[in-house]
């Protein structure tokens, strides 16, 4: 891992597996999370975003990341916009 800040869930593994894997629904974590960030410093702190799903890409995009710069990794490696 980088040397730097790891975001992480504060939630219950319960709450977080519901939310992760039987609705679907990570991207409200991780916007959740993201906004909070965002909110400490007088301009948008992200430059872009990398991610291996749509869901990444949503959550980028509603933080303030420009679309040509959210980056998903697909299944063979290679990234794409």
């Amino acid at each position: 891992m980088p040397h730097g800040p790891v975001i992480q869930s504060h939630d219950r593994l319960g709450k977080a597996f519901k939310r992760e894997v039987i609705d679907r629904r990570p991207q409200d974590f991780k916007i959740a999370e993201l906004s909070i960030i965002k909110d400490l410093f007088s301009q948008n702190p992200f430059y872009c975003g990398f991610g291996n799903r749509e869901t990444d890409y949503i959550s980028y995009t509603s933080v303030g990341i420009p679309e040509d710069k959210v980056f998903i990794i697909n299944p063979k490696g290679e990234i794409v916009r």
